[in-house]
């Protein structure tokens, strides 16, 4: 059975500017039929069935009745605090049907933003054993040169240069 698989950030503008044109681009849209990429409901079915659809979750409730394979949230921090609960854990928790087996997946990403609901969310994959959640961080450096690293190091506060590049709540 196809999957639809989504791409979610706080606004749709905001997945829209994101992610669109990537997605686009990487799913070679100009070579697939015009019906099967539709620019109003952002989402592109690719030719084995699969769909893909980004959602803006200034509306959370955008992601409730659809059966999800998984999905990608960026900048969760930004999200609405019960969003996850209210909204997109038992959205994902729907069974398709015709697959009744497949459980959807979800990665949070984004950067700290304080001792909000996405900290709550870090410290829980972190520390609870629960199987289902893992935290990954990695360092602004482990991928940036040192000179544009170590310019935000001197240029930034503090406690901002640690959540933007260092993964710090």
């Amino acid at each position: 059975t196809p999957l639809h698989y989504f791409i979610a950030a706080p606004t749709r503008d905001q997945v829209k500017r994101i992610y669109w044109q990537d997605i686009k681009a990487l799913c070679f849209s100009e070579t697939l039929p015009k019906h099967t990429v539709s620019e109003s409901e952002l989402s592109i079915q690719l030719p084995n069935g699969a769909r893909i659809t980004l959602v803006g979750l200034d509306q959370p409730q955008r992601m409730e009745g659809v059966a999800w394979g998984g999905g990608v949230i960026d900048e969760i921090a930004d999200v609405k605090a019960d969003a996850w609960a209210l909204n997109i854990k038992p959205a994902l928790d729907t069974v398709h049907p015709m697959n009744p087996n497949h459980r959807p997946w979800c990665w949070l990403i984004g950067v700290p933003d304080g001792l909000n609901h996405y900290y709550d969310m870090a410290e829980y994959a972190r520390a609870s054993g629960d199987v289902d959640w893992k935290l990954y961080t990695w360092h602004s450096s482990d991928i940036l040169p040192p000179d544009v690293v170590n310019a935000a190091r001197r240029s930034m506060p503090l406690k901002q240069f640690k959540q933007e590049y260092e993964a710090s709540f």
